[in-house]
């Protein structure tokens, strides 16, 4: 996991990844606010501890 400020004007596609390695990225936009309260507040939402440590990560140290 990797964590990299990008702007819009950065964006050359619509996903990305290598799709002769069989790699797909799907970019998906939220708000700060709205994916700390969906992932990390909601339990019905599986998540990986690896995403629940990036999200709280990134709350304490990007955020603050």
């Amino acid at each position: 996991m990797f964590y990299a400020p990008v702007t819009d004007s950065m964006k050359v596609g619509q996903g990305g990844g290598n799709a002769h390695e069989g790699e797909f990225i799907e970019v998906t936009e939220m708000k700060v606010e709205e994916c700390l309260q969906n992932l990390l507040h909601n339990s019905t939402i599986e998540r990986s501890m690896g995403l629940v440590f990036a999200l709280l990560w990134f709350q304490m140290f990007k955020m603050a």
